[in-house]
């Protein structure tokens, strides 16, 4: 495993500390574009995770024991398209489509709950947003751990996430407004525009890897400071 790592980007030896080497690292605009990601992925995780029994019960109109119990089936579910995405993902090496796709499904899962009245309808919208984000998890930080290299550049990205995901976590505590149901526009819109944005974050990446991909090629540039690495999309 070491050499496999090694061989990829060379960095299985631990490099000595300096803020230099850490701080160097706030000008790659990669390590931005990932945590806005975060941010994005975040803000919907926590409203839908700490909110939809609300939902369930203010806007979908079921009884308060319905909506603690329906709200079961919906985190079973998203066993199914996590593990999915997880396979697709690492049988077919790819990421940034694993996203594309969850994020569209997403979308979908929010047109479902935020424009249908019937119940049932929305009901299995929640499905389609839960399982959706859940496997995005996965799927991000992957797509984030195949195109960082290198020690304290890890560290520093590792930092800018967490922040923007604690961020991201805080916007989403407050875009389900209780004096909006049933239809929750706030949170259905906001979710709806973050995952648009997640998708133009990853197709804006996609180019970026397969024009730096290309000149790797060509023996015009080494990417991440690394011989022989090339960029996961």
């Amino acid at each position: 495993m070491a050499h496999r790592i090694h061989r990829d980007r060379a960095d299985v030896t631990a490099d000595t500390f300096a803020w230099h080497k850490v701080l160097v690292h706030a000008s790659d605009g990669k390590v931005w574009g990932f945590a806005v990601m975060y941010f994005l992925l975040n803000m919907v995780s926590t409203s839908m995770s700490y909110f939809l029994p609300t939902i369930l019960h203010n806007g979908l109109g079921f009884s308060s024991d319905k909506s603690i119990l329906l709200n079961a089936p919906v985190y079973y579910w998203a066993i199914v398209p996590a593990l999915l995405s997880s396979f697709v993902g690492d049988k077919y090496s790819v990421r940034g489509p694993v996203i594309i796709f969850n994020s569209i499904t997403l979308i979908i899962g929010f047109c479902m709950i935020g424009f249908v009245d019937q119940s049932a309808v929305r009901y299995i919208g929640t499905f389609l947003t839960t399982g959706a984000y859940i496997a995005n998890w996965a799927a991000v930080n992957a797509y984030m751990s195949s195109n960082i290299t290198g020690q304290w550049k890890r560290v520093f990205t590792a930092a800018v996430t967490t922040s923007f995901n604690g961020a991201g976590g805080i916007a989403g505590a407050y875009i389900v407004k209780y004096n909006e149901a049933p239809k929750y526009p706030t949170a259905v819109w906001a979710s709806i525009g973050s995952h648009v944005a997640m998708i133009a974050c990853v197709l804006a990446f996609s180019a970026y890897f397969f024009i730096a991909n290309q000149r790797q090629r060509a023996g015009k540039t080494v990417i991440e400071r690394t011989a022989g690495f090339r960029h996961s999309y």
